[in-house]
């Protein structure tokens, strides 16, 4: 039983990070874009977990994705998210690339990559409002001190 209960923890893990990089794509895609939009995943694991996400995620906007497996005709809009990686050691990372098709031409949108650490068991974002700006406060402020003693010291 515990190797079932561990899968589906990977699995809503991975789908996280999924919807984290859907996230991500779509509001990297033309904000001009509106009506039907096909998705190409081109992925041979984790297909249906990926489209998932994706519908999930342009599911908030007026965008209107569609899953197909047919040929796409030339005058229709369509995210292609090819290059697909996912590491399993040491940690699950996946890494993506997003390309937005249309008539005129293709607009890469970028390579998108998600970590398991950057969410906490709940589902939420890991990093708390504290540890985004008090650490990087006592960074710089430890920096700006040691740049103060070394002048003072030298003197």
């Amino acid at each position: 039983m515990p190797a079932q209960s561990e899968k589906t923890d990977e699995t809503g893990l991975l789908m996280l990070q999924w919807r984290s990089i859907a996230d991500s794509v779509r509001v990297r895609s033309p904000q001009d874009a509106s009506g039907r939009i096909i998705l190409v995943v081109e992925a041979e694991k984790d297909r249906s977990l990926i489209e998932n996400a994706f519908l999930e995620s342009f599911g908030k906007t007026d965008l209107r994705l569609i899953v197909t497996g047919e040929q796409v005709s030339a005058d229709a809009k369509v995210l292609r998210i090819s290059g697909i990686v996912r590491l399993e050691a040491p940690a699950s990372e996946v890494t993506c690339d997003a390309r937005w098709e249309e008539a005129d031409g293709a607009l890469y949108l970028g390579r998108f990559r998600s970590a398991p650490g950057e969410f906490s068991k709940d589902g939420s974002s890991g990093a708390t409002a504290l540890e985004k700006f008090i650490e990087p406060l006592v960074v710089i402020s430890g920096a700006i001190l040691i740049v103060y003693l070394f002048f003072t010291v030298r003197s």
